[in-house]
């Protein structure tokens, strides 16, 4: 009588060409271990040539595409301090002159007024004992406007004097030039695939992956702490006058990255 046999096929590989052999097995002399330990072996010829991909002739490379643009947003730090000995006289005094500032800010639409910081602060002598009390409070106001920005600054200087000044590009300025960047970084990575292909003797490529990286570099940017030049400098050499001629730039590159299969 014949014993029935299993036939196990095997697929070996070296990633060119691909045999297949078959195994005869008799089930009735292998155990369950022995089962197992065939099972497994299979798993380790097969899964290779199953889950391997084919990645020939891919290349990888980046293109890069940028532009300076100039600053369009003027951002403006105003404070208001007030010290005395009496707690609410200095409060009330701080009040006054903030409540002066943000209705003048309020005149204008092109102004935009960020956070109010308030802060009062006691001060002690050498005993521990209250002698005196700072109050301060501090308006961030930006605009496109320089000139306009430049009139309150001259205007609110017996309310408040300019802590800081600083220049950036406006988000919708810089989102229009990604996208402009991106449509040119993205063409010239088709130009070089295509390069790439014929000059390599192929017909034709596929992209097997991308991606878009964006880069600010800010350049020739005034940022001003006027706090210390403010206390030795008469109200009319206070008051900074900023224009779009030093605004400063800021320079934004947008590089595409990625892989073809020629």
């Amino acid at each position: 009588m014949t014993r029935p046999y299993i036939k196990l096929p095997i697929i070996f590989s070296d990633r060119h060409d691909a045999f297949q052999q078959n195994i005869r097995i008799n089930p009735i002399n292998i155990g369950d271990d022995m089962r197992k330990t065939i099972l497994f072996t299979l798993a380790l010829f097969t899964a290779p040539v199953l889950a391997e991909p084919l990645n020939y002739n891919v290349v990888s490379f980046s293109e890069s595409a940028r532009t300076t643009i100039e600053n369009d947003v003027m951002n403006v730090t105003f404070a208001i301090e007030e010290e005395g000995r009496d707690r609410q006289q200095v409060s009330n005094q701080t009040t006054t002159r903030l409540n002066a500032l943000t209705a003048r800010i309020a005149a204008n639409r092109e102004f935009k007024s960020s956070s109010t910081n308030r802060n009062t602060r006691p001060h002690y002598n050498e005993k521990g004992k209250i002698i005196g009390w700072h109050d301060s409070a501090y308006v961030n106001v930006q605009s496109k406007n320089f000139q306009a920005l430049n009139k309150l600054i001259a205007a609110s200087q017996n309310e408040a004097s300019v802590q800081n000044m600083g220049f950036s590009v406006s988000p919708e300025k810089r989102s229009k030039t990604i996208n402009e960047l991106s449509r040119e970084a993205l063409k010239n990575f088709q130009a070089r695939a295509k390069f790439i292909s014929e000059t390599m003797g192929f017909k034709g490529y596929k992209i097997v992956n991308i991606k878009i990286d964006s880069q600010f570099d800010t350049f020739h940017t005034p940022n001003l702490n006027l706090k210390a030049r403010a206390l030795n400098a008469s109200v009319s050499e206070a008051a900074p006058q900023m224009s779009g001629d030093n605004s400063g730039t800021e320079e934004v590159v947008q590089t595409v990255s990625g892989s073809i299969q020629m």
